[in-house]
């Protein structure tokens, strides 16, 4: 069933308080590259990305120098 106006409004509302929207590009071609890695771990492509950025920060600390 299609969501009414006022659905899809209340959710984009809910959206815009609850999320942070990031954006970024990628060379042609490394989309698909990283869309199929995703599907090869059984996540999405967005998740994929959720977690390098996590598992990043968490192993490469900040040098304080």
């Amino acid at each position: 069933m299609a969501r009414t106006d006022g659905q899809r409004i209340s959710q984009q509302r809910y959206n815009d308080k609850a999320y942070d929207l990031i954006n970024f590009r990628v060379r042609k071609g490394k989309k698909e590259e990283y869309k199929q890695a995703a599907e090869e771990r059984g996540i999405g492509l967005m998740e994929l990305a959720r977690r390098g950025i996590e598992e990043y920060i968490e192993n490469h600390p900040v040098d304080e120098n």
